[in-house]
């Protein structure tokens, strides 16, 4: 709007006033978006600026080569603001309104020479939006990984803290359950358990469940399922008394350790030691 009255004024040219009274009109129709339909997607907004920034380049007898601007910004915010199917209708209608100001404005030249430069132009300046895009895309995802990862340490040191003060004070009903789930409360995990090691006169060594907490949308496995399982069905044995982690993923496992989690809702699975004395 100031671009068109300064040229209006300064240069005394009525094409300034026009480009003036057209951005009042996208101004106007912001306004009114923003205030009554703020929540409504912003289709007839990008068509009207579709419209009106063609209309105005072709006013201002910009080179051919520049019309590729206009196409640069309406994918660039159409792709941020609207739905696929919507952004693709905003771009064909910049199609139109480009093809109208090439055949309309005589300042361009002939034809041919006229669609050859703009041709190049949007080219140009379309694979630089795409590689801005390609850009902030990538920014983006690294600074949003950061936030994750930020928020998760935090979680973590507030379950670490909280797990600690249960154990530590006893305080409470029962203070391994209450550690379990700060645990729980921390990570993206439906369940986490504490089970001790048993000698059976008959099964060996085997794990039993002393404690768990579940997430509200977990589904409990069978009663008593993992009250005395033999470590000769199970995997991570060697690993867990090396005092190293294991993880594993049900899908991937044969035989005997598939058949225990077949019954089971668990999908995948990190075991952690816990060493007392140097033994696990």
């Amino acid at each position: 709007m100031a671009a068109g009255l300064v040229k209006s004024v300064v240069w005394h040219t009525p094409e300034g006033l026009l480009i003036s009274l057209l951005a009042t009109v996208s101004l106007i129709d912001a306004v009114h978006k923003r205030n009554r339909e703020p929540w409504r997607e912003p289709l007839v907004s990008m068509l009207i600026d579709a419209v009106v920034i063609f209309l105005a380049m072709g006013l201002a007898d910009v080179p051919e080569s520049a019309l590729g601007i206009p196409f640069a910004y309406l994918l660039l915010t159409s792709m941020m603001l609207l739905r696929f199917g919507a952004a693709m209708l905003v771009l064909v209608m910049a199609g139109l309104m480009f093809a109208t100001v090439v055949v309309a404005d005589p300042t361009l030249g002939p034809a041919p020479v006229a669609w050859h430069g703009a041709a190049s132009g949007i080219l140009t300046d379309l694979l630089f939006t795409l590689a801005i895009i390609a850009l902030v895309r990538v920014m983006f995802r690294i600074m949003n990984r950061d936030r994750i990862r930020r928020r998760h340490r935090i979680l973590m040191q507030n379950a670490i803290t909280e797990a600690s003060r249960a154990l530590l004070s006893g305080a409470g009903i029962d203070p391994i359950d209450e550690a379990l789930q700060a645990l729980l409360d921390a990570t993206d995990a439906t369940a986490v358990f504490v089970e001790q090691n048993v000698e059976d006169a008959d099964l060996g060594l085997c794990s039993s469940l002393v404690a768990e907490a579940l997430k509200p949308t977990a589904q409990p496995d069978p009663e008593e399922m993992w009250g005395l399982v033999p470590w000769s069905v199970m995997s991570g044995r060697e690993a867990l008394e090396s005092g190293d982690g294991h993880s594993l993923v049900v899908s991937e496992l044969r035989g005997k350790e598939r058949e225990l989690y077949d019954g089971s809702g668990v999908r995948s699975e990190l075991d952690l030691p816990i060493m007392v004395n140097g033994a696990w």
